[in-house]
Protein backbone atom coordinates (compact mmCIF):
# COMPACT_ATOMS: atom_id res chain seq x y z
CA UNK A 1 0.00 0.00 0.00
CA UNK A 2 3.31 2.22 1.07
CA UNK A 3 4.14 1.53 -2.66
CA UNK A 4 0.88 2.58 -4.20
CA UNK A 5 0.42 5.50 -2.22
CA UNK A 6 3.73 7.34 -3.19
CA UNK A 7 2.71 6.29 -6.83
CA UNK A 8 -0.49 7.97 -6.80
CA UNK A 9 0.36 10.89 -8.72
CA UNK A 10 2.54 9.66 -11.26
CA UNK A 11 -0.02 7.17 -12.54
CA UNK A 12 -3.53 7.54 -13.32
CA UNK A 13 -4.67 4.08 -13.12
CA UNK A 14 -2.65 0.97 -11.69
CA UNK A 15 -3.27 -2.43 -12.28
CA UNK A 16 -2.60 -5.39 -10.08
CA UNK A 17 -2.55 -8.77 -11.76
CA UNK A 18 -3.60 -11.30 -9.04
CA UNK A 19 -1.39 -14.94 -9.19
CA UNK A 20 -3.15 -18.19 -10.24
CA UNK A 21 -6.43 -17.99 -11.20
CA UNK A 22 -8.62 -15.24 -9.65
CA UNK A 23 -11.65 -17.30 -8.56
CA UNK A 24 -8.81 -19.11 -5.69
CA UNK A 25 -7.50 -15.75 -5.37
CA UNK A 26 -10.66 -14.07 -4.60
CA UNK A 27 -11.60 -16.76 -2.12
CA UNK A 28 -8.39 -16.95 0.30
CA UNK A 29 -8.00 -14.99 3.00
CA UNK A 30 -5.00 -12.83 1.33
CA UNK A 31 -6.45 -11.80 -1.70
CA UNK A 32 -9.79 -10.58 0.60
CA UNK A 33 -7.05 -8.71 2.63
CA UNK A 34 -5.24 -7.35 -0.32
CA UNK A 35 -8.81 -6.59 -2.01
CA UNK A 36 -10.36 -4.57 1.01
CA UNK A 37 -7.00 -2.50 1.71
CA UNK A 38 -6.82 -1.54 -2.02
CA UNK A 39 -10.51 -0.80 -2.41
CA UNK A 40 -10.44 1.38 0.86
CA UNK A 41 -7.79 3.74 -0.26
CA UNK A 42 -8.58 3.68 -3.98
CA UNK A 43 -10.84 3.73 -6.25
CA UNK A 44 -10.97 0.00 -7.65
CA UNK A 45 -12.85 -2.16 -10.00
CA UNK A 46 -12.33 -6.26 -9.88
CA UNK A 47 -11.45 -7.50 -13.36
CA UNK A 48 -12.14 -11.26 -14.45
CA UNK A 49 -10.76 -12.72 -17.47
CA UNK A 50 -12.23 -16.25 -17.96
CA UNK A 51 -10.91 -18.82 -20.06
CA UNK A 52 -12.42 -18.70 -22.83
CA UNK A 53 -11.34 -21.97 -24.70
CA UNK A 54 -14.61 -23.51 -23.75
CA UNK A 55 -16.76 -20.34 -25.23
CA UNK A 56 -18.88 -22.55 -27.78
CA UNK A 57 -19.96 -25.57 -24.76
CA UNK A 58 -22.70 -23.97 -22.78
CA UNK A 59 -21.73 -25.59 -19.66
CA UNK A 60 -18.00 -24.38 -19.70
CA UNK A 61 -19.22 -21.15 -20.30
CA UNK A 62 -22.33 -20.82 -17.67
CA UNK A 63 -19.35 -22.29 -15.34
CA UNK A 64 -17.48 -19.08 -16.34
CA UNK A 65 -20.23 -16.86 -15.68
CA UNK A 66 -21.07 -18.65 -12.50
CA UNK A 67 -17.10 -17.94 -11.49
CA UNK A 68 -17.81 -14.23 -12.15
CA UNK A 69 -20.90 -13.51 -10.64
CA UNK A 70 -19.26 -15.35 -7.02
CA UNK A 71 -16.15 -13.40 -7.63
CA UNK A 72 -18.57 -9.94 -7.91
CA UNK A 73 -20.35 -11.18 -4.70
CA UNK A 74 -17.16 -11.68 -2.84
CA UNK A 75 -15.59 -8.49 -3.66
CA UNK A 76 -18.27 -6.33 -3.77
CA UNK A 77 -17.00 -4.11 -6.05
CA UNK A 78 -17.48 -2.93 -9.82
CA UNK A 79 -16.82 -5.88 -11.53
CA UNK A 80 -16.19 -6.14 -15.35
CA UNK A 81 -15.69 -9.17 -17.49
CA UNK A 82 -13.51 -9.17 -19.99
CA UNK A 83 -13.07 -12.33 -22.98
CA UNK A 84 -10.36 -12.75 -24.43
CA UNK A 85 -8.81 -14.56 -27.96
CA UNK A 86 -12.85 -14.10 -28.94
CA UNK A 87 -13.02 -14.88 -32.51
Amino acid sequence: MNLLEKRQNASRDVILDTPGQMEVFAWSASGTIITKASASSFPSVAVCVPDTSGRTNPMAFMSNVLYACSILCKTKLPFVVVMTKVS
